[in-house]
């Protein structure tokens, strides 16, 4: 266990943390070896919620969105609790679905906890919807912005 984590998060917590992302592959590793203690702060605050706000102040290409969708992964499969995906842009919440998608298959407890109905075609059909609607509304707006006068 990193020193870091014991002034941050309680000992407890990060093995409890490290034991949840052993489930997860990174490039056919387990997430816990390669994940960094940023992205392992990421996935705490979110799984354990020790805040009512989160603000993630990280540069591009950092981990965010990955770790995010692990933590989505774990509140709606383990902690059985619905999760929304919200992101500054239609791109931006694709990025975290996909990978939402992707890493369900990683441990067969995800896949098992899903409501029986809920299929990865569907999923990923719902998803696709929902942005290409998205999309239009906004192309809709964009063009009645456009039109009114100045």
């Amino acid at each position: 266990m990193q020193d870091w984590l014991i002034n941050k998060i309680s000992e407890n917590d990060a093995r409890i943390c490290n034991d949840l992302l052993k489930l997860f592959k990174i490039e056919g590793k387990p997430a816990n070896e390669v994940a960094t203690p940023g992205e392992i702060e990421i996935f705490h605050a979110l799984v354990f919620r020790p805040a009512t706000r989160i603000q993630i102040l990280c540069s591009t290409q950092y981990g965010k969105s990955l770790f995010v969708a692990f933590a989505c992964i774990i509140i709606t499969c383990i902690q059985e609790e619905m999760v929304a995906v919200v992101a500054p842009s239609n791109e931006k919440a694709k990025i975290i679905m996909r990978y939402y998608i992707e890493h369900l298959g990683d441990d067969p407890a995800f896949a098992t906890k899903l409501e029986k109905e809920t299929r990865f075609s569907t999923m990923v059909e719902e998803s696709s919807f929902f942005l290409r609607t998205r999309q239009i509304r906004q192309k809709e707006l964009k063009r009645q912005w456009e039109l009114e006068p100045k």
